[in-house]
């Protein structure tokens, strides 16, 4: 679903947003649109309740919104290859600092160094 090549950082952030978005009103709003298939499923197993399978839709997209917040699309803008053909050389300077200190643990770098910046 996720899976896409040579596809720029917020490209990819705005797919993963928009999967997730599609999801949540697919199988999370007042109406819940199955397929055939899966309606079929759902009507041979009468067991199979679909409580846990919109639980575990939440519980998916919960997780991608965590990995990929709305909110942090603007940051991603620094690297969007349209914007940096005409920039300055200030361009993106925030937003790249804000996301090495939303992520210094895993790029493994602290504080006194992204103060440089």
């Amino acid at each position: 679903m996720l899976q896409r090549g040579g596809i720029s950082p917020i490209e990819a952030h705005r797919l993963c947003v928009s999967k997730v978005r599609k999801l949540e009103a697919q199988y999370l709003g007042d109406n819940i649109f199955w397929n055939d298939k899966a309606k079929q499923i759902l009507t041979e197993n009468e067991d199979t309740g679909t409580r846990q399978i919109t639980r575990f839709i939440r519980s998916v997209c919960d997780h991608l919104y965590t990995r990929f917040p709305p909110d942090e699309q603007e940051c991603w803008s620094a690297f969007d290859p349209t914007a940096l053909k005409n920039c300055t050389f200030d361009f993106g300077v925030a937003e790249v600092k804000k996301l090495c200190m939303q992520y210094k643990d895993l790029i493994n770098v602290t504080n006194d160094i992204l103060q440089t910046f």
